[in-house]
């Protein structure tokens, strides 16, 4: 159960990074595909920030897997 656990969050930051990858990359490379936006700056730190949240998650998650399936 705690490696199911393990693998669900893994999954869960995983599949957040990655979209907010995806969608910072089209604002970055194709900006008419995201023109309805009018204060990009601010959705695109919206993204970032939820890219790093993601990121640190994982390696939060990554670092202390013994820690937290030890019992």
């Amino acid at each position: 159960m705690k490696e199911e656990l393990y693998k669900a969050l893994k999954l869960k930051y995983s599949a957040q990074q990655q979209e907010a990858k995806t969608n910072l990359n089209l604002y970055f490379r194709d900006m008419v595909a995201v023109a309805d936006h009018p204060d990009v700056v601010e959705t695109a730190d919206k993204l970032l920030r939820k890219y790093a949240e993601a990121t640190e998650l994982l390696s939060i998650l990554k670092g202390d897997v013994y820690e937290f399936t030890q019992n």
